[in-house]
C-alpha cells in the first residue's frame, strides 16, 4: 500500500513539471503575439490568410497572402493595405513584414506613385475569384504562375501547354513581360 502512494505522488510531481513547463511554452509563445509591431505607409508586408475556402486542404494552401502595401495608418493597430486587386483592412498582428528580395513589378510601380504622391490604383478586376487574362475561374485545368506577380493563368489563355511548362525555369506573364522590356 505504502508503494502505490509514492507511485502516485511520484506520478503527480511528474505532472505537475509537466504543467508548469507546458505553461512556460504557452505564455512565451503568447508574449511573442503580444508585442506591438508598427508599420509605416509604404511598407511591404505579408497577410496571414486565415480563411479556407470549402474543397481546399488547409495544409496545402499557403499561409500568407502577399505581399501588400502599406497604404494608409487608419489606428495604432489597424492598417489599410493594398494587394493585387483590393484593398484590405488589416490588425497589425494579422501581418508580418516582407524581405523578399524580388518583388513584383505592379508592387514596384505602387510604392514608386505612393512616394511621388500620385493616386494609387488597383488592378482592372477587384474580384478576387476570377483568374487568368479571360477574368474566368479556375475551371481546374493546367494553370501556370507568373515568377514575377505571382498570379495563375490558364494554358489555353497563355499558349502554353503542361508539356513546355515542364521546361520553362522562370514564366512571364504577358503583363509582366512587357513591363520588365523596358
Amino acid at each position: 500500500m505504502n508503494k502505490l502512494v509514492v507511485q502516485i505522488q511520484s506520478a503527480h510531481e511528474i505532472a505537475r513539471e509537466k504543467l508548469k513547463s507546458g505553461q512556460a511554452i504557452a505564455k512565451r509563445d503568447y508574449d511573442l503575439k503580444v508585442h506591438e509591431h508598427t508599420y509605416s505607409v509604404g511598407d511591404v508586408v505579408y497577410i496571414l490568410d486565415t480563411a479556407i475556402p470549402k474543397g481546399k486542404c488547409a495544409k496545402l494552401r499557403p499561409q500568407w497572402k502577399g505581399p501588400g502595401l502599406v497604404t494608409r495608418k487608419i489606428t495604432d493597430y489597424v492598417y489599410e493595405v493594398m494587394l493585387r486587386k483590393k484593398l484590405e483592412i488589416i490588425n497589425h498582428d494579422r501581418m508580418k513584414h516582407c524581405s523578399d528580395r524580388v518583388l513584383p513589378a505592379w508592387l514596384k510601380r505602387q510604392k514608386k506613385s505612393l512616394k511621388d504622391g500620385s493616386p494609387l490604383r488597383l488592378s482592372e478586376s477587384s474580384n478576387s475569384s476570377k483568374y487568368c487574362l479571360c477574368k474566368g475561374p479556375d475551371t481546374g485545368e493546367f494553370m501556370i504562375q507568373c515568377d514575377e506577380c505571382r498570379e495563375w493563368y490558364h494554358e489555353s489563355c497563355v499558349g502554353i501547354g503542361s508539356d513546355k511548362a515542364k521546361d520553362i525555369d522562370v514564366y512571364l506573364c504577358p503583363d509582366c513581360d512587357v513591363s520588365c522590356s523596358y
